[in-house]
């Protein structure tokens, strides 16, 4: 059929004497495959899954054609037409590696936890030091709730590229889930030591160590945490029970007044101070407190 097209338009080309014409009908799909390139880079979606779909008009069997297209239509969300167009490329090419990245991000983006476990597992037969690919696989393990399979794959990473940050603080987070309280506290802290301007991760970390009784420990993080972020309400509001946990009272107060500064109606907090203020025998600075909120009292 393909032939019988060429011979066609060469013979059409010859006939007219159009060598112009010709090079435009021998090159169009090349050409529209160029044009549609730069039309995807600048994010004109819609035009260049037209052009791509022109293109292969052409030459149908072209599957890194058929993967830039999915690419566009992902692009333009038209999710339904860009999994044909990935499943096409991946009949003509099973192991075509921007077709299967794309079917990872269709999975993840259909809510297919099976189908990333599928797309991630099949990028990694064929690169098992694909990072990206590993760490999609041990997200959808983990949602799955094959956490033994999750922790696994986040070992791997970690023998690889031992100071990948994320792939320790997620490691922690199912650790966490999971009740292995001293494990997720041990990760957290390798994950900081290798970046220690990670605001989250103190958050993390702090928070972690509240929750198993380490109150000293997570006052220090806290305290850090705030110097950098002073704004943080609710840092600082958990940096107060941890402080009134080590039974450090006045300490704590002064937390609350600074949120009650900023937050003067905020009635559950001043409900706190006046509790912390009774317990380090400051009656009357406590009754106050108290009848801001009740003044029946």
């Amino acid at each position: 059929m393909r032939r019988r097209a060429l011979a066609i338009g060469i013979g059409f080309a010859l006939l007219t004497g159009g060598e112009v014409w010709l090079f435009l009908w021998l090159n169009g799909a090349e050409i529209a495959t160029r044009r549609a390139d730069a039309l995807l880079r600048d994010g004109a979606y819609a035009s260049a899954a037209e052009l791509y779909q022109r293109a292969l008009r052409r030459e149908p069997d072209r599957h890194d054609l058929l993967a830039k297209l999915a690419r566009a239509l992902v692009g333009g969300d038209r999710l339904a037409e860009a999994r044909q167009a990935v499943s096409r490329a991946l009949v003509l090419s099973p192991g075509h590696l921007e077709a299967r990245q794309l079917a990872l991000e269709l999975a993840w983006k259909a809510g297919d936890r099976q189908g990333v476990i599928d797309a991630a597992t099949a990028l990694l037969a064929g690169n098992p030091n694909n990072l990206a690919a590993r760490r999609d696989l041990a997200r959808a393990l983990a949602a799955e709730g094959r956490s033994d399979e999750a922790e696994a794959e986040y070992r791997r990473v970690l023998e690889v590229a031992p100071a990948e940050v994320w792939a320790m603080a997620e490691f922690a987070a199912l650790l966490q889930a999971r009740g292995e309280a001293s494990g997720a506290i041990e990760q957290r802290r390798r994950a900081l030591a290798v970046a220690p301007g990670d605001r989250q991760l103190e958050l993390d970390l702090a928070g972690q160590l509240a929750a198993s009784g380490r109150f000293a420990e997570a006052a220090e993080l806290y305290q850090r945490y705030l110097t950098h972020v002073p704004d943080d309400r609710d840092a600082r509001l958990r940096l107060a029970d941890v402080l009134n946990a080590v039974r450090a009272f006045d300490r704590a107060a002064g937390e609350f007044r600074a949120v009650l500064g900023r937050f003067p109606d905020d009635a559950e907090t001043r409900l706190k101070l006046a509790r912390t203020l009774s317990w380090s025998k400051r009656y009357e600075e406590s009754i106050q407190e108290y009848r801001r909120v009740l003044p029946e009292l």
